[in-house]
């Protein structure tokens, strides 16, 4: 299994994923490393946890590449472009190598586990299961409707 994105942008690309052109050089990285690994790897992910890396990159700025800055605005377009590099690299993968390699595409999603205390009343229930439907939804949703 191959992540082609894992938080490993060179420095000198660091605010890439606020210009819309990374959408288009993501495609180019996903299919040279189809063609040259294809025949050897049958599962990919495109992008690993686009929800953490844009929160904490974009917004918190407490992962790379730090950028707090306009908090709020930023980490909406770096995740809009994440989500678009993603699914050009999903349709190159489908269109132009699945049916000779065989192989699976997808995007590695992370989902916190909310959960009332042992001794918490309905109301605690009730809250823990709204806050995980709540971040569940976001990642579900953020799957649909992508288009290139």
């Amino acid at each position: 299994m191959i992540t082609l994105f894992h938080w490993d942008t060179p420095l000198t690309f660091k605010d890439d994923w606020l210009d819309e052109s990374v959408i288009g050089h993501f495609g180019d990285l996903a299919r040279i490393c189809f063609a040259a690994f294809g025949d050897r790897v049958k599962h990919w992910l495109t992008i690993n946890e686009p929800f953490v890396f844009t929160e904490m990159g974009y917004f918190r700025a407490l992962f790379p590449p730090a950028n707090g800055s306009e908090q709020g605005v930023l980490v909406y377009r770096a995740a809009q472009n994440l989500l678009k590099a993603h699914a050009t690299a999903y349709h190159i993968y489908k269109e132009e190598f699945k049916a000779s390699q065989k192989g699976k595409i997808g995007i590695a999603l992370d989902c916190g586990w909310y959960q009332a205390p042992e001794n918490g009343t309905e109301a605690d229930v009730r809250a823990a299961e709204r806050a995980f439907q709540f971040r569940v939804s976001c990642v579900e949703y953020s799957n649909r409707g992508i288009s290139r």
